[in-house]
């Protein structure tokens, strides 16, 4: 195991410049500073240094500055305004813009509560938010609105709030451009191109205005949502090449790992932006909880001096503990005003050598995390220190820099996904679904095709309806780049599986416990590129969930899926491309009306009947347009989406109505088009039967299930 130093410097806050520190007249008078509708505070009162902050109620914010600066002589930078300071109403970027569509109210100005709704003209499929909100941070909530014809290889991308888009060819190579009106600012990708996927290059771009802001919240998400992308590093460690060199946190089962973080907590830092980076190391912490490492933390705070909040050797280094006394942690100016990168990266110096001495560096990989605004103006350049580290390291394990996160040694981990956002090539767009597999069955000389999760290295877990035909002559299961896999035995279909059952009963065909499981004549390859998918109610899943290992299965699900609408996807194939299609999992009070729409379904005439309990409902366009399967996706994983580790939770068995003539990679559902999957909370016992640990001798890994 090689270990690897990461090395983040975190930029916090745009609007801060160093804390100047001087001698002499230290005061500044606050007459005329004061804000209508608002208030200020001081972080060192009158002195020199001091920063005088604007605080506005929410929805507002501070006109025409946010800060001033004690300079001494009674002097603030910058001047005041004569006209003096204002709490002004959060405005959002005018969203009036919707091509195909038509945008109501239109207003001059759309200020914090102001409602939007969307829709679009006759013979165009809506997408996105059907209703957006301004919000008191100037953003617009849901999705923007899109109106297709469904005419292009790509679907239209749409343009955002507040922005023009040059350019409405929507073929392969063909190339959009987007600028913001005057006086916002764009984030995203100016220009994205039509990929042979059927997706857009780069990001969806934004438009904003100089007053808006994350919430914490967003932040911390950001943060933990930049664990599963590659994340470029700069600063200290910048190549010969001028390439920015990248670093990573290897999760390998059962690794040990030593994160050394600290936090700036100096005077340019505000209250507001400490208690942000806090989230983020909370939200890193939750994150790396669920891996199967073994991690030991030092958190430090710092300023002039270091304040210690860890220890790396004490019990208390342990997640939970560390995230105990992280609570505790405030902000304030108890080591000084002035930043000394140079003391932390010495303290942690300090620690590494300990470990060194102990021979314990050999099997334990190191990472190092800053959080501060880069202000380094007192205790000389950090660069010396920082090389030392290097050196110590890489004395015992020579260079060995790659991605942050690096999953590419954790094979035996079920569930890892990894977005590839610069690379569309097929291999690399594979590391977002390693577990897909594409099975075609033979009857005479006629194919037929569904889809597949590898759940473990032997077996494929699937739909039964796919092996209805007791003349199967050949049955083909392909697992990316190797050669056709062939199976040990028939297909393994669930004994209540009866697609005539209800016949009688309305239901021309019953899907019920309808899956299957394909028992490989060898274990497969591991790789990043193929690995198994977690299913529930497996010690895996429950760790990959973020639980406790007593957790139940029953707490598992109840956890899993807890609201009325559960944000899920799976994976669909149109002409050799793969697509990743968003759904909403219906539960609770919305499951009903979901499950009701079976009976606009061909030959069924009682919906009660045709889905039990066993069934997920998605599709629709309640919260907003959701995807829809296709007849090929049939077996394929429906898993959830706001899980780092990806959890299968159902299996696509039927659905209302096939949209998706003409090879369209992603019809959008219409309101009663629905489709239900399997759910595998209700298959536990045939699924541990086959795929559980055996008193006889088995030739094959098994899972381990919880009860």
């Amino acid at each position: 195991m090689r270990p690897e130093i990461l090395t983040l410097i975190y930029s916090l806050i745009l609007c801060i410049v160093s804390t100047v520190v001087s001698s002499g007249v230290s005061v500044c008078s606050t007459d005329g500073m004061s804000i209508r509708g608002g208030e200020y505070s001081l972080s060192n009162g009158s002195n020199v240094g001091s920063e005088l902050l604007y605080h506005c109620p929410d929805g507002y914010y501070p006109y025409p500055k946010l800060m001033h600066r004690c300079l001494g002589h009674n002097r603030w930078s910058p001047s005041p305004s004569r006209r003096g300071s204002e709490c002004r109403v959060m405005t959002c970027p005018d969203p009036s813009e919707l091509r195909n569509g038509e945008v109501s109210p239109v207003l001059l100005q759309y200020v914090v509560g102001a409602q939007t709704t969307y829709e679009c003209h006759d013979g165009y499929a809506f997408a996105g938010s059907a209703s957006r909100v301004c919000q008191s941070n100037g953003k617009w909530s849901g999705d923007t609105p899109i109106c297709d014809h469904g005419s292009g290889h790509c679907r239209d991308p749409g343009v955002p709030p507040g922005a023009k888009r040059n350019g409405n060819m929507l073929d392969i190579g063909d190339r959009v451009t987007y600028e913001c009106s005057l006086g916002l600012m764009l984030l995203g990708s100016k220009e994205r191109i039509c990929l042979e996927g059927g997706d857009w290059s780069g990001t969806e771009p934004v438009c904003y205005s100089k007053n808006y802001y994350d919430t914490p919240e967003e932040v911390s998400k950001y943060f933990s949502t930049s664990l599963e992308n590659r994340l470029a590093l700069s600063g200290l460690d910048d190549n010969t090449d001028g390439q920015q060199v990248q670093r990573s946190i290897q999760m390998r089962q059962g690794g040990k790992l030593h994160i050394y973080i600290a936090l700036d907590n100096s005077g340019s830092i505000t209250r507001d932006n400490f208690t942000v980076a806090k989230d983020c190391v909370k939200a890193l912490i939750n994150q790396i909880s669920f891996f199967e490492v073994t991690p030991r933390y030092g958190i430090l705070t710092f300023a002039s001096e270091v304040n210690e909040i860890v220890d790396i050797f004490s019990p208390s280094s342990h997640s939970d503990m560390v995230l105990q006394n992280l609570n505790n942690v405030t902000h304030g100016k108890l080591n000084g005003t002035g930043s000394n990168l140079s003391r932390v990266f010495k303290k942690i110096l300090t620690k590494m050598a300990v470990f060194k001495e102990r021979n314990e560096l050999e099997d334990t990989q190191q990472a190092i995390i800053m959080f501060t605004d880069g202000k380094t103006n007192m205790g000389g350049s950090a660069e010396p220190t920082v090389i030392r580290i290097r050196n110590l390291m890489e004395g015992i394990h020579g260079k060995d820099w790659q991605k942050y996160l690096d999953e590419s040694n954790s094979v035996d981990l079920c569930g890892l996904s990894w977005d590839r956002d610069d690379d569309d090539s097929t291999t690399s767009k594979r590391q977002e679904y390693p577990w897909v597999v594409t099975i075609s069955v033979l009857v005479g000389n006629v194919h037929s095709s569904c889809m597949g999760a590898l759940v473990t290295p032997r077996f494929v877990l699937t739909a039964a309806h796919c092996f209805r035909d007791k003349q199967i002559d050949m049955i083909k299961v392909k697992v990316f780049d190797q050669e056709d896999m062939t199976l040990e035995q028939k297909p393994i279909i669930h004994p209540d599986y009866d697609v005539f059952k209800k016949k009688d009963k309305g239901v021309s065909e019953f899907y019920d416990y309808d899956v299957a499981l394909l028992k490989l004549s060898s274990d497969v390859q591991r790789s990043k590129y193929i690995r198994p998918i977690c299913i529930p109610c497996t010690i895996s899943s429950i760790r990959a969930s973020g639980l406790h290992t007593s957790t139940t299965c029953k707490a598992q699900e109840e956890f899993l899926l807890n609201q009325n609408s559960v944000p899920a996807r799976f994976m669909s194939e149109c002409k050799g491309q793969m697509y990743e299609k968003d759904v909403q999992i219906k539960l609770k009070e919305k499951r009903e009306s979901c499950i009701k729409d079976a009976e606009e379904a061909e030959g069924i005439t009682n919906y009660k009947e045709a889905v039990t309990k066993n069934f997920l409902c998605t599709g629709g366009t309640e919260d907003k347009v959701e995807d829809i399967a296709c007849k090929g996706d049939s077996g394929g994983a429906l898993y959830l989406k706001n899980i780092k580790r990806r959890i299968q939770v159902g299996v696509i068995s039927w659905g209302v109505k096939d949209l998706c003539m003409g090879n369209i990679p992603k019809p959008p559902s219409t309101a009663t088009t629905r489709d239900y999957h399997i759910n595998l909370f209700r298959m536990q016992k045939f699924l541990k039967e086959h795929l559980g640990e055996k008193k006889n001798e088995i030739n094959y890994e098994p899972l381990k299930f919880v009860d």
